[in-house]
């Protein structure tokens, strides 16, 4: 299994996305699990990660900065590279951050103890808000880890 980082070319309009992978890219092959995705209209390169399970099909698709595979496009700048597992995740975690997540089972005692002082809160309603606290009404999402992708 090879971890990758391919630049692919994007065209956005306000109502769509569209995508240009690399040659030879086959998405049956590539679980592509973060895409770098800036707001930019227009035909952009941009970046994404993933993960190719078959090494021997990412033998054909992975060159280097400097010798591109037989399948990628330097001059377009579609281009595949294998990158390390900490590269992955500092781009994951950049890509795809931790957002707040709301259990919404407890959305009205959420709104109730959002509309209190912190003096006026029992701890239930202090826990409740708590996103580090693991019987809360809002937590974290979980952190990007490349190793979460990994087969077991």
């Amino acid at each position: 299994m090879k971890i990758i980082k391919a630049n692919i070319k994007k065209h956005r309009t306000l109502s769509e996305t569209s995508f240009q992978y690399p040659n030879g890219w086959d998405s049956n092959k590539i679980n592509v699990l973060a895409y770098e995705d800036t707001e930019n209209l227009g035909d952009v390169i941009e970046y994404c990660i993933g993960l190719v399970h078959d090494d021997e099909y990412a033998k054909t698709l992975i060159g280097s900065e400097n010798v591109p595979s037989p399948h990628q496009h330097p001059e377009a700048g579609l281009m595949v590279i294998e990158i390390d597992e900490a590269t992955a995740n500092e781009l994951g975690d950049k890509w795809k951050p931790q957002t707040f997540v709301v259990d919404n089972d407890k959305l009205p005692n959420i709104l109730v103890a959002l509309n209190k002082s912190k003096s006026e809160r029992t701890k239930e309603e202090d826990a409740m808000l708590d996103p580090d606290n693991p019987t809360n009404g809002i937590r974290k999402s979980p952190k990007f880890a490349i190793r979460n992708w990994f087969p077991e």
